[in-house]
């Protein structure tokens, strides 16, 4: 079987079907996810359709994300149906669309998605730059203190650091 994008061999394949508000409706979108190596699942070919039409044409990032290592390790360390479903989340959510996964407001600017048994701690800089500070399976009711805390100070960081080039550009 190919990759009727790219002419890539796939060796695997996973649909996450999601939902997105397209055209002023709310749409099922399938984001198909090869796997492209035998080793790594990190190299997925994204393609969402959506009536026929390719999603990625239809709807452009309106966001950029920024991942801590570790969180990045934790995602590559899930089952790839698992990993599949996450990256269609920060897809969607890349383009603007922050109704469609599930997230909790934490407190303040701290945001929780939540994607199954796992969550991923966010913050989005005014720049709109997703950062990605924590994840981890939930194991209970309450999102650990520290996890909070440690997304807090890095937006405490990312938001000087913001602040400091505006400053920058002005002069």
């Amino acid at each position: 079987m190919h990759d009727w994008v790219s002419g890539v061999p796939v060796l695997s394949l996973h649909v996450v079907l999601n939902q997105v508000i397209h055209g002023g409706r709310l749409t099922l979108v399938a984001f198909l996810f090869t796997k492209l190596s035998l080793t790594r699942y990190s190299d997925f070919a994204i393609l969402g359709l959506v009536q026929g039409e390719r999603y990625n044409s239809l709807m452009e990032n309106l966001y950029s994300t920024f991942t801590l290592r570790e969180t990045e390790k934790f995602l590559k360390s899930l089952p790839p149906k698992d990993e599949a479903k996450i990256r269609a989340s920060l897809h969607v959510m890349k383009s603007g669309d922050f109704k469609s996964p599930y997230i909790k407001t934490l407190r303040g600017p701290i945001k929780e998605l939540i994607v199954s048994s796992y969550r991923f701690i966010f913050f989005i800089s005014p720049d709109h730059t997703i950062y990605f500070t924590s994840a981890f399976r939930k194991k209970s009711r309450k999102t650990p203190q520290q996890e909070i805390d440690k997304a807090e100070h890095i937006y405490t960081l990312a938001i000087a650091e913001y602040n400091e080039k505006q400053r920058i550009q002005e002069h």
